[in-house]
């Protein structure tokens, strides 16, 4: 599928959340039982994005531990990815979700200790401390999702 088709698809699927209201129209209650999740997969992919961003404009400026900011950017980007496709397969509730958790889950911890040595202020603080919140989370919905700790790490 060509690029403009898929963001003609996104918008559809905006509009449509936006014409209800925003909210969620269910018939089935447990539609919304992974609602607290899925934000906390957004706020976190949001957070990995500023600090990628703030990482590269360290790097732009010649500012801090260069390498520690170019480790950084790339692994908040990377980050902010698998929360974005963790996020997607939690709202269709697929059984491919329990896999995307454990790396979600392993991906935030990394991402975590990334911003941690990179430095650099409150977004890089605040992106820290909110991927390490995620990364137990994910991991705990792995678990919870039939999947054990170490299906991802023995791959």
């Amino acid at each position: 599928m060509v690029r403009r088709q898929m963001l003609g698809i996104m918008g559809a699927g905006a509009a449509g959340f936006l014409a209800t209201g925003g909210g969620p129209v269910r018939a089935d209650p447990e539609r919304g039982k992974h609602d607290e999740h899925i934000a906390m997969l957004g706020k976190c992919a949001k957070l990995c994005a500023e600090s990628a961003s703030h990482c590269l404009e360290a790097l732009c400026k010649g500012e801090g531990d260069r390498e520690a900011h170019a480790r950084a950017l790339k692994i908040a980007a990377g980050c902010e990815q698998f929360c974005q496709l963790s996020a997607g397969l939690m709202a269709c509730d697929s059984p491919l979700m329990k896999y995307a958790m454990a790396a979600c889950g392993h991906a935030c911890h990394d991402c975590a200790d990334a911003c941690e040595k990179a430095g650099g202020g409150q977004i890089m603080k605040d992106c820290a401390r909110m991927c390490r919140e995620c990364s137990e989370a994910c991991h705990k919905m792995h678990a919870e999702h039939g999947g054990d700790h170490h299906s991802a790490s023995s791959r």
